[in-house]
């Protein structure tokens, strides 16, 4: 299944910690100065290519739980590719990477689709993008360039109050962003999340509505950032992590046009659909981080 696999231990035997990027002899190649992961599924020929799912990290860059994602999308069908955002980029003395410009990030995402347009096992005509955490805007980035990505998922991300911000970061309104591509979002965010509120992610519903795009979206119960990771116990939560799964790989199909019987808008229609569990105590200010 796996092309050029880092191995998940590194030659020493230590685990490889959950903050610990990759080395850069551990990525496959896109070019003189682009590289990252890449998961083919075992079944994907020339015949019967398998579709594009490109997986952008959380704010630690290409780690371990990035790989895990990737191969996991990869065991059900889709060609993963996560390139590495940070390629020659160190953490500051606190340990952070830096924010990245949104012409950054599409060099990178141009990148990965360009690598696999190569490959005649991958359908680049079939591309959702996956963002996670501070990527979480990047798939509606690529989906305002790109109009072969049917499809963007937003796992807690995407609705941090930097999003709206005009600066040399970007320089195109978010909402013009959301309004330049028709492909199908699915949102999943957490009441607990301490990174964005409420208030932020029924601002991202208000722009897919006005901009008539389709979207799937709920904010789940009690749920922290981050509570997918399962490298970082303190915010992993097993049975909320797996009905995620569940439903991403659900909106994979419905979104993939092999899968035309199971569209999640029919032709010449929008669909929306929100869902929510908000205590009536809630109070964004005592969301705290967990580890």
């Amino acid at each position: 299944m796996c092309d050029n696999s880092p191995l998940r231990r590194p030659a020493d035997g230590e685990p490889r910690g959950a903050k610990d990027r990759l080395r850069a002899d551990e990525l496959t190649s896109f070019g003189s100065t682009h590289a990252g992961i890449v998961r083919v599924p075992d079944g994907a020929t020339s015949e019967s290519p398998a579709p594009i799912i490109v997986v952008a990290p959380e704010r630690y860059g290409l780690v371990q739980h990035t790989v895990d994602i990737a191969d996991r999308f990869a065991a059900n069908g889709w060609a993963a590719i996560s390139p590495d955002f940070y390629t020659g980029i160190s953490e500051d003395e606190a340990g952070r990477l830096p924010g990245l410009s949104d012409a950054h990030v599409m060099e990178h995402i141009d990148a990965a689709l360009a690598h696999l347009a190569d490959d005649p096992r991958c359908d680049s005509s079939r591309v959702v993008v996956f963002g996670v955490c501070r990527s979480g805007s990047w798939g509606l980035l690529a989906s305002a360039a790109h109009p072969e990505v049917v499809g963007v998922i937003m796992l807690y991300g995407g609705a941090q109050p930097k999003e709206w911000e005009l600066n040399a970061d970007r320089d195109r309104a978010y909402a013009e962003i959301i309004k330049a591509s028709a492909a199908p979002v699915l949102a999943i965010y957490g009441e607990r999340d301490h990174t964005m509120s409420i208030e932020m992610v029924t601002r991202v519903r208000e722009a897919l509505e006005e901009s008539r795009r389709s979207y799937r979206m709920s904010i789940v119960k009690d749920m922290p950032h981050g509570w997918l990771n399962d490298t970082m116990p303190g915010r992993y939560y097993q049975d909320v992590a797996e009905s995620t799964w569940t439903d991403m790989l659900a909106f994979l199909r419905e979104v993939d046009p092999a899968h035309n019987d199971q569209t999640i808008a029919g032709p010449g229609q929008i669909t929306w659909e929100f869902r929510a569990t908000v205590g009536t105590d809630y109070d964004f200010s005592k969301n705290e981080r967990h580890e």
